[in-house]
């Protein structure tokens, strides 16, 4: 095990990581800077938002109008990274990137494209996915390739480098299948990511929900994975509102036009670890003519909805009571334009709500803001309608749009430091972009990876002693405080700190008649036995005796061995000691100088003895005296003054052979005594 018997008061203890370093559940963080239609962005690095310009989508080739949906991404220092209007891509100084225009996707898909991080390089690799377009929307950008594609973007490298696609689902998003203009992306609860939108059935009936994962790994899998929970069977328009899923990775919600019964919003259970719906919690008519934008509160129990046609309102539906509020009833927008626009939960927990403004529309223009979502009345949630302006000359997507974001997976590592008692454990839970986040009081859980399973009660910075000097995978999960669901981490440590005998001493003294060994252990794990080895060169050793050891101990041991056939003027004793699996190691060597003439401090009597026996001292010295058994065990232990000459010694001991031990500031002297 390559063991040192002789430990120093400090250990080694090596970490090898794992792949998977970050958190694997509930998402909390998003991008906090927006890139949205033209030279309008926020930016919530500060808290509060506060406008970005720069990002400019003017129209037409090759700029590409952005009609509606738009993403963006950042590093995990909050700089941007890139973003897209769903037809082409930009890095942070505003310079095309990506394939003009991307397959696909289309500006005129509500939300045409999303963005999060590859789980296989997550500070500078990203995934884009881009949602099957309506080709009868007046895409300006959208090729015959429609479908669902997801891009790989390395921002690792300048300028940023986009991969070949992959095909989740091909044709548009008016045909028949899986995907459509809805478009959402949630964390898979393992380190990825499930990729959600809607499989339509051109009327038929069946419409559910349809994803697909990107693992841990990055790995892309095309197979799309069906929820067994229809969402409607009496849909007859094309799929071109809202799908979000809630902060807490809890709750899915999604609009749809159903005409001729009006419009529909449902909100379902969502199953994260299998990316399903797993039930309808609530269901109905929104109210509105056309609906487009939703977006769950952050505790998940309210549904804000937006409506596309001039006469739609912004609402509330409380999902426990389905209660439908009209939050606002006018937009800010011409009425010459349509309605509403979409929705997005902000980094700081208030909902941002678009406008629909013209190019050509004069005067300031405003981002709404709901300051208090998981209100459930109108009045209660604080919603403001010039809540944000924005620059001079900036729309929001030049109809509706705000932006498209994903929930991205936050970090969660397991820290260590080697001990003294082997190895100090502690972690750091912090979002995508480096925030804290509160982890609910004493919810954690350590698995150290041989046997004991998970443990409670740790805390945030538990120690550890491990069994041996090998690689253990160690575990940890715990909940955060606002949504309380388990993420988890693991790490592998290779421990080198662990001892299979600590020893604290070996000491050789000569005797009445022979030599006394006596040695100290602090920790013992798997010990066996201790031989006892002499030699007279300190060459050749022969073994003399053996000793048991203690198995498992993390107390202080003492253990003995008399030497009676000792002969020579100089002779040289080591220990080996031996784990039950067979391995084994040596202490160092000791010396004992046999032909040195010595006159013993002190005297013994009666020697045998029957009750008791009395220790006289020679000098006028402070001492102390300690009497062990034959294992090393302190039986009695006494001190004495410079005047007190006689200790008495031995009552009520047992029959036997036992060491007394004399000790003084200078010197220290031992004797054999026999109990009859």
């Amino acid at each position: 095990m390559g063991k040192q018997l002789l430990a120093k008061a400090f250990f080694l203890c090596l970490l090898l990581s794992t792949t998977n370093l970050y958190a694997q559940l509930t998402p909390f963080s998003l991008p906090p800077k927006w890139y949205f239609g033209h030279r309008a962005g926020l930016d919530f690095t500060s808290g509060s938002p506060v406008g970005m310009a720069g990002n400019t989508w003017d129209g037409g080739s090759p700029n590409y109008d952005n009609q509606e949906g738009a993403t963006t991404d950042c590093f995990p220092n909050s700089n941007v990274a890139y973003y897209s209007n769903s037809c082409a891509l930009k890095d942070a100084t505003h310079t095309y990137r990506g394939p003009n225009p991307l397959l696909g996707g289309g500006n005129s898909s509500t939300q045409g494209v999303i963005s999060f991080p590859n789980p296989s390089s997550p500070t500078n690799k990203y995934f884009m996915a881009n949602a099957r377009v309506d080709p009868s929307g007046g895409s300006n950008c959208a090729q015959s390739s429609h479908g669902i594609y997801v891009y790989p973007v390395d921002a690792s490298v300048v300028p940023l480098a986009v991969g070949a696609p992959t095909l989740l689902s091909a044709g548009a998003a008016s045909s028949t299948g899986p995907g459509n203009e809805s478009i959402a992306v949630g964390s898979d609860m393992a380190g990825g990511y499930w990729i959600v939108s809607i499989d339509y059935n051109s009327g038929t009936g069946n419409c559910r929900f349809v994803a697909w994962n990107v693992d841990s790994t990055g790995t892309i899998n095309t197979t799309p994975v069906y929820s067994p929970v229809v969402i409607s069977s009496a849909w007859s328009f094309q799929p071109q509102a809202s799908v979000n899923i809630s902060k807490c990775q809890t709750r899915i919600a999604y609009l749809q036009k159903g005409a001729p019964a009006g419009s529909e919003y449902v909100v379902c259970n969502w199953d994260p670890v299998n990316g399903v719906s797993t039930g309808i919690i609530r269901a109905g008519s929104t109210g509105n003519a056309f609906n487009y934008g939703c977006e769950l509160s952050p505790d998940g129990n309210v549904l804000y909805v937006t409506g596309l046609d001039a006469a739609d309102a912004l609402r509330q539906i409380v999902i426990a009571s389905g209660a439908n509020n009209v939050v606002a009833a006018t937009n800010l927008g011409p009425s010459a334009l349509t309605g509403w626009g979409n929705l997005k939960l902000g980094p700081d927990n208030k909902i941002y709500v678009s406008h629909s403004y013209s190019a050509a529309e004069g005067g300031p223009k405003y981002i709404g803001v709901i300051g208090t979502p998981n209100g459930t009345t109108a009045g209660a949630v604080g919603y403001v309608a010039t809540g944000y302006t924005l620059g001079a000359g900036a729309l929001p997507s030049t109809q509706n749009g705000l932006i498209s974001l994903s929930w991205h997976n936050p970090f969660l590592t397991i820290n260590n430091s080697s001990a003294t008692n082997c190895m100090d454990f502690s972690h750091t839970f912090n979002q995508y972009y480096g925030t804290a986040i509160p982890v609910l009081a004493n919810s954690e859980e350590w698995d150290f990876g041989h046997g004991g399973g998970w443990q409670t009660g740790l805390g945030a910075t538990p120690t550890h002693t491990f069994p041996s000097n090998k690689g253990y995978t160690v575990k940890l999960r715990l909940k955060d405080s606002y949504c309380q669901n388990f993420y988890a981490t693991q790490r592998t440590v290779v421990v080198n700190c662990v001892l299979p005998v600590e020893l604290v001493s070996f000491k050789a003294r000569k005797d009445n008649g022979g030599v006394l060994l006596n040695w100290q252990t602090a920790i013992e794990i798997n010990n066996d036995y201790f031989e006892i080895m002499r030699s007279t060169d300190g060459i050749t050793f022969q073994r003399i005796g053996i000793v048991d050891g203690s198995g498992n101990s993390k107390t202080l041991l003492n253990y003995s061995f008399f030497d009676d056939r000792a002969t020579g003027s100089q002779i040289y004793y080591k220990l080996i000691q031996h784990d039950f699996d067979g391995a084994s190691d040596a202490s160092n060597i000791v010396t004992v100088q046999l032909d040195k003439a010595f006159n013993a401090p002190i005297a013994i009597a009666p020697n045998p003895f029957n009750e008791s026996f009395v220790l006289t001292k020679f000098n006028d010295e402070k001492a102390s005296v300690i009497v062990y058994d034959l294992l090393g065990r302190i039986v009695e232990q006494k001190s004495s003054s410079e005047t007190e000459l006689v200790i008495q010694l031995g009552a009520g001991l047992s029959n036997g052979t036992y060491i007394v031990e004399y000790i003084t500031a200078e010197s220290s002297y031992t004797a054999r005594v026999e109990k009859q």
